[in-house]
C-alpha cells in the first residue's frame, strides 16, 4: 500500500474513532434517558422533548359527588297564617325529593322515596299520613350513613329545634297546637307532629 494511501486510512481512523467516542457518549445518554422513561418506577410518560404527555396518564378514579343533604325543612314546613309547623303534604315533598335525586313512589297517601347514598348504601324516606284522626304523620329516614345522618341532625341544631337527648322539638311548636317532634336514634330518624 502506498505511503499516502496508509496516513489518508490512519487519517480516517483515527477521525472515526474520535467521532466514535462522541457517539458512543451520545448513546450512553440515550440509553440512560431510556432507562429512566421505562424503568418501572417511572409511571408518568414523556415524550421526546420532556414535557410530561399527559394523554396516556391513568385517569384519577372518579368519586361520586356527594348527595344533596336531607334537611329538615325539605319535609317540615310552617303555616304562614297560624306560624305553625306540620310534615309537608305529599305532593309537595314528591317535588322536593325528586330534585334531589330521591325515586318517588307514592301509593295513595303514603309515599316512599330511596336514593343510593354517596358512600355506598341508600337512604330511604317513608311517610306515612294517616287515614284517621288519632294518628298523626309520620316521616321514617333511614339514612345510607353516618354521614348523612350527621348533615342532616346538623340541620335540626342549625334552625334552631330544641333538644332533649335524642329527641328535638321544632321551634315554632307551640302548646295547645301542632308540634312537630323529631327522634334520631342510630342512623334512623323519625319525624311526626303531634298535638299537645
Amino acid at each position: 500500500m502506498p505511503v499516502g494511501k496508509v496516513a489518508l486510512a490512519a487519517i480516517v481512523v483515527l477521525f472515526l474513532s474520535s467521532c466514535g467516542a462522541k457517539e458512543s457518549d451520545s448513546a450512553e445518554e440515550s440509553a440512560l434517558e431510556v432507562a429512566k422513561v421505562d424503568s418501572p418506577a417511572v409511571t408518568i410518560p414523556v415524550d421526546s422533548v420532556g414535557k410530561v404527555d399527559a394523554s396516556n396518564a391513568a385517569p384519577a378514579p372518579e368519586k361520586k359527588p356527594a348527595n344533596k343533604p336531607l334537611t329538615q325543612f325539605m319535609l317540615v314546613r310552617v303555616v304562614d297564617e297560624t306560624g305553625t309547623p306540620s310534615i309537608r303534604d305529599a305532593e309537595d315533598l314528591k317535588v322536593r325529593l325528586t330534585s334531589m335525586g330521591f325515586t318517588v313512589k307514592v301509593d295513595g297517601p303514603n309515599l316512599t322515596a330511596t336514593r343510593e347514598g354517596a358512600n355506598g348504601g341508600v337512604t330511604s324516606v317513608k311517610v306515612y299520613y294517616p287515614q284517621f284522626d288519632t294518628e298523626v304523620n309520620r316521616i321514617t329516614i333511614d339514612f345510607a350513613d353516618e354521614e348523612e345522618k350527621a348533615g342532616f341532625v346538623k340541620t335540626l341544631h342549625g334552625t334552631g329545634w330544641k333538644q332533649n337527648g335524642t329527641e328535638y322539638i321544632h321551634p315554632r311548636s307551640m302548646s295547645g297546637e301542632n308540634v312537630v317532634h323529631a327522634s334520631v336514634r342510630g342512623n334512623t330518624a323519625t319525624l311526626y307532629e303531634d298535638f299537645d
